[in-house]
């Protein structure tokens, strides 16, 4: 603003002075018109209005030509050559220093001096003259100091500063297409226009960058004048190369080593013409300072000229012309591709193209795709080696597409060209980069998008897939499941109407001939099934139930768990053949079939029931079907389940048992405690259907305030078997508050029994029961802490049972037949040997411990209320025998029901076969024919016996050992030792049957067949054996009976 203003005030100014003088003008011409009549003019008037019209200028045109930035002066002239009163013409109003020179000669030629003198004044002197044509010379020079000075002496007119500095060329240098000739300037209004901003000086370093620097920067106005005089240019028609070519000729130095400078133009020539000269370039730009700089740190002693204002150097050095230079060898030729440009002038291209003329198609096929490289890349060299461009063009047609390992192979700097390929981002810096680089931008984000909506898509496809198979599942799980329904649903009928037929023929079919199919399948679940070693023996040690064979009208089919060698079934027919008074041995063979699954090894891991082992062995069920096909056969199974039932529907035969539910349900905890409730036998005082620890801690705390009389208390778990699933605890023993409950007890009498007198009581042992049983309950070896026993309780569900109040208990078992026709059969009584706890490791028949009467009743008040609910076949009760320490008198507690032939039985049948005895039920005793005689037979048996070292016996040598040692079984007098092995593979477990004339001597006979087979079979100090539990528990036992 406030320059616009400056130049406001001063273009005011001059316009004053111009009005002034065009006022003297008009004046001055109306008086020459007057004169002109009267003949006389007054020339002074005319003189005095030039002078002052010259001094008002001369005041105004420093300020004036510094407001218009290095425009050039002009000379205020009048001319000459038209008369005084003619109007200027339009653009004619400022002339160059030149034209005013032109003036000044022609006006001295014709006699006209520039200095208004007067026509009658005094000649100029020869010194005047002479200064007057050294001042022309000087006006004809306008760079010389001395003229500018001149100029501002005679005339008043200042130049700029900008012309104090010499003038400085620009570095850009703009190729021409043609030759061009005329004026390299444009001459422009020097009036000077209001509002273009003026600069005041220009500086020294803004002059040394040329006047196209200054005009590019605005320093300059586009509308000034700017004329040198003489021309520095000279029009002339030059030769112009096409900008796809080098200018000259270019050869790569052999001192340079360009595998540094792949991304440099370097500017190498062999010969270097004389005078200052520009690089030239591909794309017509000049070579940067930086550039130059990258190239001269490398190679200081390396000259490369750069575009800009160079010095003429006063003597070039002497340059070999480079058509004199020698031809380069065939197998030298380098070709320098620069920023994309093949030099087809080049000598070395020429060469190349002579040598190889022959191939020159692939050769230049390969030099394009070289160039298309350097361009696309923006690698700015590409030196190629010629023989092996040439050698590699010929191996490929020319249609070839070579790739950048094969084109890299023909190059000089291929290392640094790999470099510049494996950079990311390089590609978008060559030809059509930007484009490329758009391009790949929108297909990644194309890509983006598609591969969004892709995954989304996949994801919704998976998902609806999953979601569809889960459905085809369900619904197939679903038909399944329907169908399996249905099948045991048809399968529960058939045996129901097998049953109703086998209870209608039940007295024909057993006075007839029939087959019994002996299955010994412990349909356990899995839980239980995981809990007992060698699973497949434990089923096998009910093989005494061949002994069925006693009775001549009976065939049978044992279905073995494990494999049956020959050995084993030599071993069994010699049993078979002790007793076998007036039968030969091969009428009990045939009446003997073993049969095995086929498939019994390929579900080892599971540890299957061996029903469901032979429901899945078709060519076992057949042969099977083969043996029964005709005659009367029933199946005899173990601990039902499910899978017994399927396979007596396949064989199409009836099971002597009842169904699977019914077995299953009464063998429980639960359920035996309901026969016991509905069969009015005495039992334990219990609290059933247990299923939480909180519910545990609430009816135990119940059952210990209501029984004080009784200290140890049970935990029993659902579907254990032997004892397994049984945990003990001394309440009153353990319990902080025990003393403060006799008191308490004392304290109410016979008001105890009223449940408010023991609210308090049953809060208070609440409260302390959970960390009593924590503590010291006594778990089964199955359980290794009270969590994992509690979690055990909780998903199978329990009982609480008293543990009866005596130190001296008894265990005792009965078993019982439940014929199909409601009849029953007291097959045998036993009391039980436990060496530990629960454990019954083993028996003695008959029973010696409760009155035979007393023990008949409760067993056959149990037999009425299984037959009640449907229970039918084999059945073992088991009771408790102790003195009352309140009535000091005999009571027996039924404590648990299995449904199902026991091992205790199938051992009761041996002694029976062995011994051709009975078992008279009513006076409970065991007799045999001898002599005519009856006399009674007591046995200890077992099927639980096992030794670590039995594996290393062989079983011929074993019996020798016994025969060596007097053990044995005398058939004379049916009495002795008789051994049974349930596997020939897995010898570690077996039976043994100890007969004798009392109890006593039977006991002593298994205590010492198991003295000197331990010490016969043993090799280590410390083996794994249940010899020594057993033995302590028949000493004690032998210790009672003697005192």
């Amino acid at each position: 603003d406030i320059l616009n203003k400056k130049m406001a005030t001063h273009s005011e100014l001059i316009e004053s002075v111009f009005t002034k003088v065009q006022k003297d003008l008009k004046r001055l011409r109306d008086e020459i018109q007057n004169a002109s009549s009267s003949q006389n003019v007054d020339t002074g008037a005319l003189d005095t209005a030039i002078e002052r019209t010259q001094r008002e200028l001369g005041n105004h045109a420093e300020q004036t030509m510094q407001q218009l930035q290095g425009q050039t002066a002009l000379l205020p002239t009048i001319s000459r050559q038209t008369g005084l009163g003619a109007k200027p013409k339009k653009g004619k109003s400022r002339r160059t220093i030149s034209e005013m020179v032109q003036n000044y000669k022609s006006g001295k030629e014709n006699g006209v001096l520039r200095r208004s003198v007067s026509e009658n004044g005094p000649r100029p002197s020869p010194g005047e003259i002479v200064k007057s044509a050294y001042m022309e010379k000087l006006l004809a020079q306008p760079h010389n100091k001395a003229s500018r000075q001149l100029i501002s002496d005679r005339y008043g007119i200042p130049l700029s500063p900008v012309w104090n500095a010499p003038l400085q060329w620009t570095r850009e240098v703009v190729p021409l297409a043609k030759p061009v000739t005329g004026p390299t300037t444009n001459h422009h209004s020097a009036t000077s226009r209001r509002n273009e901003p003026l600069l005041s000086s220009i500086g020294q370093e803004d002059a040394s960058r040329g006047l196209l620097s200054l005009a590019q920067r605005g320093l300059l106005p586009p509308t000034s004048e700017i004329v040198l005089d003489p021309s520095p240019v000279k029009p002339k028609p030059v030769r112009l190369h096409s900008p796809t070519h080098q200018h000259s000729k270019v050869r790569v130095a052999d001192t340079l080593e360009l595998k540094h400078f792949p991304l440099v133009k370097v500017d190498i020539r062999e010969e270097v013409e004389k005078g200052p000269h520009l690089p030239k370039t591909t794309g017509g730009g000049p070579v940067s300072v930086s550039m130059v700089t990258a190239v001269a740190s490398v190679n200081p002693a390396m000259t490369i000229p750069v575009a800009g204002p160079s010095p003429r150097p006063e003597a070039p050095p002497p340059t070999r012309s480079a058509r004199s230079a020698p031809p380069p060898c065939p197998d030298q030729l380098h070709i320098a591709i620069h920023k994309g440009v093949i030099p087809e002038e080049e000598q070395d291209y020429q060469m190349l193209h002579t040598v190889y003329r022959s191939r020159w198609g692939n050769i230049v096929s390969l030099l394009h795709q070289l160039r298309v490289l350097a361009c696309s890349y923006a690698i700015a060299l590409i030196v190629v080696d010629g023989r092996k461009a040439a050698d590699l063009a010929q191996k490929h047609p020319v249609t070839t597409k070579w790739t950048h390992k094969e084109l890299l192979q023909c190059m000089v700097n291929s290392g640094d060209v790999e470099v510049l390929l494996a950079l990311p981002g390089q590609r978008y810096k060559g030809v059509g980069g930007l484009h490329l680089a758009a391009s790949r931008i929108q297909a990644l984000f194309r890509m983006y998008q598609a591969r969004k909506q892709y995954l989304q898509y996949r994801r919704s496809k998976w998902a609806a897939g999953v979601i569809a198979m889960g459905w085809l599942l369900h619904a197939s799980r679903q038909r399944v499941r329907r169908r399996l329904a249905e099948r045991r649903k048809e399968i529960l009928q058939n045996f129901h109407k097998r049953s109703q037929q086998l209870k209608k023929n039940w007295s024909k079919v057993k006075s007839s001939r029939r087959v019994l199919i002996h299955l010994p399948s412990q349909g356990y679940s899995q839980s239980v099934r995981s809990k007992i070693d060698r699973f497949a023996t434990f089923e096998n040690s009910q093989i005494s139930r061949i002994f069925d064979l006693l009775d001549e009208q009976v065939e049978i089919i044992y279905i073995s768990p494990v494999e049956v060698p020959e050995e084993l079934e030599q071993y069994c027919y010699k049993l078979l053949e002790m007793a076998s008074e007036g039968h030969s041995a091969g009428c009990m063979k045939k009446r003997l079939t073993f049969v095995v699954p086929e498939n019994l090894h390929k579900f080892t891991s599971l540890d299957l029931p061996l029903s469901t082992l032979l429901l899945h062995s078709p060519k076992a069920l057949q042969r099977v079907r083969n043996l029964t096909r005709g005659k009367e056969a029933i199946l005899v199974p173990g601990y039902v389940n499910q899978d017994d039932l399927a396979v007596a529907d396949s064989l199409q035969v009836p099971l002597l048992a009842s169904d699977h539910l019914t077995a299953q349900l009464y063998s429980s905890k639960h359920g035996a405690i309901k026969l016991f409730t509905e069969a009015e036998v005495d039992h334990p005082p219990t609290a059933t259907d247990v299923y939480s620890e909180e519910q545990l801690v609430s009816s135990l705390a119940v059952l210990v305030a209501s029984h004080l009389h009784i200290s140890k208390w049970c935990i029993k778990l659902n579907g254990a078997i032997q004892g397994r699933g049984i945990a003990v605890c001394d309440m009153l023993a353990h319990l902080p508050c025990s003393s403060w409950l006799q008191k308490e007890q004392e304290w109410y009498g016979s008001k105890w029994n009223k449940k408010w007198a023991k609210e308090t009581a049953v809060k208070r042992i609440a409260d302390e029961l959970p960390e009593v049983l924590k503590t010291h309950a006594k778990l089964p070896s199955a359980y290794k802490t009270w969590l994992e026993y509690m979690s055990a309780l909780i998903s199978r569900g329990g009982i609480i049972q008293g543990f009866p109040p005596s130190d001296s208990v008894t265990s005792l078992s009965v078993n019982l037949l439940l014929e199909p026709d409601g009849l029953v059969q007291l097959l045998s009584t036993a009391d039980q040997i436990n060496p530990r706890p629960f454990w019954k490791w083993g028996v003695s028949v008959p029973q010696c411990s409760v009155d035979p009467t007393h023990l008949n009743m409760a067993a056959m008040k149990m037999a009425t209320s299984c037959l009640q609910r449907g229970i039918v076949g084999y059945l073992s009760i088991d009771f408790v025998t102790f003195i009352s320490s309140l009535s000091m008198e005999q009571e027996l507690w039924c404590v648990d029901v299995d449904v199902g032939l026991s091992d205790v039985q199938c051992m009761s049948q041996l002694m029976s076969y062995v011994t051709k005895g009975k078992f008279n039920s009513e006076n409970g005793t065991f007799t045999t024919s001898l002599s005519d005689l009856n006399e009674a037979r007591y046995a200890v048996l077992s099927s639980n016996l096992s030794h670590e070292c039995m594996a290393f016996v062989e079983p011929s040598v074993f019996f020798h050992l016994c025969q060596a040692h007097l053990i044995g079984y005398d058939v004379k007098m049916k009495s002795g030792t008789v051994f049974t092995l349930p596997s020939f593979s897995d010898r570690t477990t077996f039976g043994m049957l100890s007969i004798s004339s009392s109890l006593k001597e039977a006991l002593q006979t298994m205590l010492d067949a198991l003295s000197v087979i331990h010490q016969e079979i043993t090799v280590t100090g410390r083996v794994n054996t249940n010899f020594k539990v057993v033995s302590s528990e028949i000493r004690r036992i032998l210790t009672e009976l003697t005192e």
